[in-house]
């Protein structure tokens, strides 16, 4: 089992790729960001007013890599950036590239 994880993509959940030669059946690996959604996260009282601008701008970040990259996305939108277990921020629902 061959296991991909392009480094360009680190901020996608679901990118990676597991290709046991078999040429039915690709797998794709999801993880799992127990911080929730962007979205919850700025609208969390608890949070201070620097961290969720700091979120903010770590989603216009990863919108930024997505054009440079020819992917695109119709729902853009906060709920659909999440963060993980240590603090990144991740898109979780992109669709295809631009050729």
């Amino acid at each position: 089992v061959d296991i991909y994880y392009p480094e360009e993509y680190r901020k996608i959940v679901g990118i990676t790729v597991i290709d046991n030669n078999n040429k039915n059946h690709t797998f794709s690996i999801i993880e799992y960001c127990e911080n929730g959604s962007v979205y919850d996260y700025i609208n969390d009282d608890t949070k201070k007013l620097d961290d969720k601008k700091s979120k903010i701008d770590k989603v216009f970040e990863i919108i930024e890599k997505l054009i440079e990259n020819n992917i695109y996305c119709y729902d853009i939108k906060f709920r659909n950036f999440v963060i993980d277990s240590i603090g990144n921020v991740k898109i979780i629902d992109i669709y295809d590239y631009i050729d």
